[in-house]
């Protein structure tokens, strides 16, 4: 058997190998185009070695002459799938599409055809000879006129893809080019091999080993899957990276004259292929945009005028350009039309303004609205506040009467029972003075700053305002912390919280037999303190409980409810002083209100 043949089985089964590890390492980035057709392309190779292999090995002509056949339906699609992935790789921004592809591939079923029917003619095969080569057979033929014919077009299609990935690494990076290198190193193998076989540079190679040369441009391509990062790192076609950015280019060389300028560039300054080679100067719109300045020294500034055909304000832009060894090689120039930008900050800096002022006027509304639910609320009590002070001022009125009485009928009474009248009347005093004091601080606040408050003391005033609403519906338990919880706050503004809860709890208790418990307790973590309010009248609906915080909305409006209570608390609490309010779920119902020690700078006068 002679040499060549005893070579080339020896290397198939490496050569298959490497198809394989070519193919697992290409497999994961399948949903790539320029993967998949790689993938085609290590397909078709495979299957060109194994009809190869099995051409030698088979005993029967017939079958000999079938293996060719698959061979040459097998060869004609490989060198279109190169192409084609060399265009998906050297321009991804560009597909082939299906008119390119059709017409790549009519030659490759034409030469199918024709070898598939190469029995009634001599188009592809003027002669097929089988020869016996020890204990093989092989065949050895003769070519026609088609298979020149396709011959050309294949080795055409190759040294283009080749021709592809070469120019597309000339203006990369240094990894693009080792990329290139072995996809290009990969691709022209085969071919050389295919062109010492057909035209016998040597004679006394009997064995055409272009599948081997394939199967080893598999291998070329493994090294640059794994080594070089085929899909990773791609190189980027000029039509991306200048030609179709929105920027105006201009190149410069060293001279200041110009070189290259993008399709932005020709519309914006009104340039064509003329004044390549020639100076700014040449074109009247670049000299407007750079006016005195000099195009070769490194600037950035502003610039308008009437640029195509309108007014626009440009931002220019000129940058060194250096080569291999920090050589100056010229000048690049960057021309951004920012008029839509600009008119957009200043469309932007309007509505700010708008939205601010708007700010102002909500706050004031909102403000506003909150100080007349809090007289709101006075109002409502007024009628029990006024029978809350009558009460004391009525044991005020009887002991001073006993006390003229005394003095001018009776001044011989003992000084005990003066006494006692006079202790009668320094409550019925006390009671009074904090009445009418909690109301003068819930009806005209002075606070223009958060400042530390007892949190227990808060919610006495607020029971104090109360008293009348819910005496007679419940009782009230308390349950403070033993050390006083201070916490940084607007006092009235807690104060109204706290009415607007205790009233809501007595509206919803229709007898006399239940509770509000009050709770206090710290919190750690943000540091601050909790109240807890929990009453044991009704449930509140499901449907309703998502509702309550919204405003002016109210179950009570029959009753003259404004929907404003638990809104302007949400608001008081959450956005004016940072912290929580929220109604717990189930039973007993429950509002818990959640303040910070410090009140946050940006909450502070809202």
């Amino acid at each position: 058997m002679p040499i060549d043949f005893v070579v080339f089985l020896s290397l198939t089964p490496f050569a298959g190998l490497a198809l394989v590890a070519s193919g697992i390492a290409v497999w994961r980035f399948r949903r790539s185009s320029s993967a998949c057709l790689l993938l085609v392309y290590f397909a078709l190779v495979g299957t060109l070695l194994l009809g190869n292999t099995l051409e030698l090995l088979t005993r029967s002509s017939s079958a000999t002459l079938l293996m060719a056949i698959v061979q040459a339906v097998v060869f004609a699609f490989i060198p279109p799938i190169w192409l084609a992935f060399s265009w998906s790789y050297a321009r991804p921004d560009s597909e082939v599409g299906p008119y390119r592809a059709i017409g790549l591939l009519v030659i490759p079923f034409i030469t199918s055809l024709l070898a598939v029917t190469s029995g009634q003619h001599a188009l592809y095969w003027s002669s097929v000879e089988f020869v016996a080569v020890g204990s093989l057979l092989s065949m050895r033929t003769s070519y026609g006129i088609w298979f020149w014919v396709h011959g050309a077009y294949s080795y055409l299609l190759l040294l283009s893809g080749a021709a592809l990935i070469i120019y597309a690494a000339t203006a990369s990076r240094p990894e693009h080019s080792r990329q290139a290198g072995w996809l290009v190193l990969g691709a022209l193998t085969p071919l050389v091999l295919n062109l010492i076989y057909v035209f016998r540079v040597f004679p006394a190679l009997v064995k055409d080993y272009t599948p081997l040369g394939f199967a080893a441009a598999g291998v070329f391509f493994y090294v640059g899957v794994r080594w070089f990062h085929l899909f990773h790192v791609r190189p980027i076609a000029r039509n991306i990276v200048y030609n179709d950015l929105e920027v105006a280019l201009i190149t410069l060389d060293t001279q200041g004259r110009i070189i290259d300028f993008n399709r932005s560039a020709a519309i914006l300054l009104e340039m064509n292929e003329e004044v390549l080679g020639q100076g700014l100067d040449s074109v009247p719109a670049a000299h407007a945009v750079l006016g005195s300045r000099s195009a070769l020294h490194a600037a950035r500034f502003d610039s308008a005028g009437s640029f195509a055909g309108r007014y626009r304000e440009l931002e220019v832009q000129l940058t060194p350009l250096s080569g291999p060894r920090d050589q100056p090689v010229g000048m690049l120039v960057m021309i951004s039309d920012v008029s839509s930008w600009r008119r957009l900050l200043e469309e932007r800096d309007k509505a700010v303004e708008n939205l601010t002022a708007n700010n102002v006027r909500l706050e004031a509304a909102q403000t506003q609205l909150i100080r007349q639910e809090r007289l709101s609320a006075i109002g409502a009590l007024s009628a029990e506040l006024a029978h809350e002070i009558n009460n004391p001022l009525t044991v005020l009125k009887s002991s001073t009467s006993s006390l003229v009485e005394i003095a001018m009928l009776a001044p011989h009474r003992s000084d005990v029972e003066k006494a006692q009248l006079v202790a009668d009347i320094e409550p019925a005093i006390r009671r009074i003075a904090d009445v009418t004091r909690s109301l003068v601080r819930l009806a005209q606040p002075t606070q223009t700053k958060p400042q530390a408050a007892n949190l227990t003391e808060l919610i006495e005033q607020a029971l104090t305002i109360t008293h009348p609403s819910y005496r007679k519906v419940m009782r009230i338990e308390r349950h403070f912390t033993a050390e006083p919880l201070i916490v940084e706050c607007y006092s009235e503004d807690i104060v109204q919280v706290f009415i607007n809860i205790i009233i809501n709890a007595a509206q919803a208790c229709s007898d006399t037999d239940n509770s509000l418990t009050i709770a206090t307790s710290a919190l750690h973590e943000p540091k601050g303190a909790r109240c807890c309010f929990s009453n044991t009248g009704p449930d509140i609906a499901p449907e309703i409980r998502s509702s309550i915080f919204e405003p002016f909305f109210t179950t009570k409006a029959e009753r003259g409810g404004t929907g404003l209570g638990l809104s302007s608390a949400k608001h008081l609490i959450e956005t004016r002083h940072g912290g929580h309010i929220a109604l717990e779920p189930g039973l007993p119902v429950s509002f818990v209100v959640d303040l910070p020690a410090k009140v946050s700078t940006s909450a502070i006068g809202l």
